[in-house]
């Protein structure tokens, strides 16, 4: 097992990722940026320059998915589909079960949106982590901006931490 450290600074324990996984990711050249694991205990990772998924055991690769530019960053959507964050680019990218690929945001870098559809929102250049909450709404920090978004079922954009400064952000309460 794995502590892994909450924001709450709480602990929570993971299993250990299966030695056959540790090997292929070692072989594997730029190493993994993340993973996420499916429901079927498959793995998917962002490698340079794509996404991969992996069987549960970690010995062979199921599928390679090209076309997503730097992939840094991924979730999984609970329907199954896989969110995918592209460093640099100011892009999260859905990767949809037939496995064609749209993007979320419009590609422009910058700080626009609140409030309106999140196809036309702007984001930072680097978006540095991605998650999907309970209600299928995803969350995602910028690096740049210090922000943290939301874009709710609903397909609305939002900021719900952070102001774009490099402050500090209590959101314990």
């Amino acid at each position: 097992e794995m502590a892994v450290h909450l924001g709450n600074g709480g602990v929570s324990k993971m299993p250990r990722v299966p030695m056959q996984l540790e090997s292929a990711i070692s072989n594997i050249i730029g190493g993994p940026q993340s993973f996420a694991i499916q429901s079927d205990g498959s793995y998917w990772m962002c490698i340079w320059p794509g996404v991969k998924r992996f069987s549960a055991d970690g010995s062979q690769i199921l599928e390679t998915i090209s076309g997503i530019p730097n992939a840094m960053r991924i979730a999984i959507e609970p329907n199954g589909n896989i969110l995918v964050t592209s460093w640099g680019n100011g892009q999260i990218y859905r990767i949809h079960s037939d496995r064609t690929i749209t993007p979320l945001l419009s590609g422009n870098i910058g700080f626009c949106g609140d409030g309106g559809p999140a196809s036309s929102a702007c984001a930072a250049a680097h978006i540095l982590g991605i998650a999907v909450g309970p209600d299928g709404s995803i969350y995602f920090s910028e690096y740049d901006d210090c922000r943290i978004r939301r874009i709710g079922s609903d397909g609305i954009i939002s900021t719900i931490a952070g102001t774009g400064g490099n402050e500090y952000i209590n959101i314990s309460s």
